[in-house]
């Protein structure tokens, strides 16, 4: 039987039911291309074996199988056909058939990589391919050759040559482009101040290391370096770090023997509260967190050391210290002026506590937060030999014990008032001195003999007077050249080198 299938058609033909073999052939010469053709085989149920198609001589057939079809060896097509099920009834079935023919069997599927870059084996049977980047040494890129016409991909270390075009346009600031950052290998990248190994435009500027575990930077010259211990020097080309008093080490320090060693902060601002600040603070927790300082802990330092030819020398110090009880909001301050006198001890000067009192020479008070004047107290055997002209200081046992202030004129300690008086009655001979005595002498009490008063030159300035008041009956009292009875008085002035008498009476 032929059949044309230059157009769609549906063919039907019933072969004969004698056992043997029948053909369909196809017009290959009317047929359109693509053209493709389903034959279907209605097997009708025989009565020998229920099977219409039966297998060649000799050949068993598995149940539910029959022969396949081939109406255009070459050529993809589908066929459906029956199969007997089981043996209980027919059943329509839809196959493949392949171009090649017979059809193969795959064993094996394998994947070609690189050898650097996977792993993996073929797969035998059911699976599923991968690939797996092998492990690579610290550094290494997937890249191309370095040099050289192009060639095969594989990994390999980082060089300079990569980085190229990346350097080569570098980024404009402002309306100036600079030209690209310059990398040199000489001397492992050392460099120094005029060409540093990491240029930034300009061949003097950059970065270079000047010694050692030492950072420097480069500006038309060295500009200061960082060290190892994390210090930052400026306007120096040393590596040397100052340490200036004990148990210091400044990270910032400017290093010159120019105008350019100083610090200047400037604000420009209409508000009055907008102004430079120099800020130090204590905390007694770790770095970042807050913990409360304590009465007496010191906040900060602002020290002026001088070098004696060897080394640095604290000669003047401001010191910031906590004063009294710490409280939430509240740290009392307290500021102290510490100077080193000429032996090398280092004194507390000056200090202004936080009641805003002035302080000299340790606790005492000069001037209180009132204003109120505070003198120096001494007793009259303690006071100074010399002090600076116009000094005052207050004598507790001045004039016998009353107390009261005094000057001092260059030579002698005065008193600024030159009255008071005081009663002697011991039965005795006195030494009357000034300042241990009042300039007004009374006598009084039982005596059982004549006495003599004795004026001493000690603390006697010129200008001195004692006026002696004689109230004892029955006794005298000789004072130089006079000699007084109950009643009578006499008055002494000092000249600076003798007690004179200036005036004598009665009473």
């Amino acid at each position: 039987m032929t059949i044309d299938v230059s157009s769609d058609r549906v063919f039907q033909a019933t072969l004969g039911a004698t056992v043997g073999a029948y053909a369909i052939s196809l017009d290959a010469g009317t047929q359109p291309a693509d053209t493709f053709i389903v034959v279907v085989l209605r097997l009708i149920q025989g009565t020998a074996g229920g099977r219409a198609l039966l297998p060649a001589s000799g050949i068993t057939w598995a149940n539910g199988y029959v022969p396949g079809i081939n109406p255009a060896p070459g050529a993809v097509a589908d066929i459906e056909y029956t199969s007997y099920d089981s043996g209980v009834s027919w059943t329509a079935v839809v196959i493949d058939i392949i171009t090649a023919w017979p059809p193969g069997v795959v064993t094996s599927v394998g994947l070609s990589a690189p050898p650097e870059f996977a792993t993996g084996a073929p797969v035998t049977g059911v699976g599923t391919l991968s690939l797996t980047a092998l492990a690579q040494a610290a550094g290494k890129v997937w890249a191309g050759p370095t040099t050289g016409a192009a060639a095969a991909p594989g990994f390999r270390a980082l060089v300079a040559a990569d980085l190229a075009a990346a350097l080569a346009a570098p980024p404009a600031i402002g309306t100036t482009t600079p030209a690209a950052a310059a990398f040199t290998t000489a001397a492992h990248g050392i460099g120094n101040a005029n060409a540093p190994s990491v240029g930034v435009g300009y061949t003097n500027v950059g970065l270079f290391a000047p010694a050692a575990s030492a950072l420097g930077f480069a500006a038309g010259g060295q500009v200061g370096y960082v060290d190892a211990a994390k210090r930052w020097l400026l306007a120096t080309t040393s590596v040397a770090a100052q340490t200036p008093i004990p148990n210091t080490a400044p990270r910032l320090q400017i290093l010159g023997s120019d105008a350019g060693t100083s610090i200047f902060l400037a604000r420009y601002a209409s508000s009055p509260i907008q102004n430079p600040a120099i800020i130090q603070g204590k905390s007694s927790g770790a770095v970042g967190v807050h913990g409360a300082v304590t009465a007496g802990d010191t906040l900060g330092r602002n020290i002026v050391v001088g070098s004696d030819g060897t080394d640095w020398q604290n000669a003047a110090e401001l010191r910031f210290t906590v004063e009294g009880t710490v409280a939430a909001g509240i740290v009392p301050g307290r500021i102290n002026f510490y100077v080193t006198d000429s032996g090398g001890t280092q004194r507390l000067r000056l200090a202004v506590d936080s009641a805003g009192n002035l302080k000299m020479g340790g606790e005492n008070i000069v001037v209180d937060a009132n204003r109120a004047l505070y003198l120096p107290s001494f007793t009259v055997a303690g006071l100074p030999t010399a002090a600076a002209v116009g000094a005052m200081a207050y004598v507790t046992d001045l004039g016998g014990g009353v107390g009261g202030p005094v000057c001092w004129d260059g030579a002698f300690w005065r008193r600024l008032k030159e009255t008071g008086s005081q009663t002697i009655t011991a039965n005795a001979n006195q030494t009357l001195t000034v300042l241990s005595q009042q300039p007004v002498i009374i006598t009084g009490g039982t005596w059982t003999a004549n006495r003599t008063y004795t004026l001493s030159t000690t603390r006697a300035y010129n200008g001195a007077r004692f006026r002696i008041v004689h109230m004892v009956a029955g006794f005298t009292v000789t004072i130089g050249s006079k000699t007084l009875s109950q009643n009578q008085f006499a008055e002494f002035e000092y000249d600076g080198t003798t007690w004179n008498p200036i005036g004598a009476g009665s009473l």
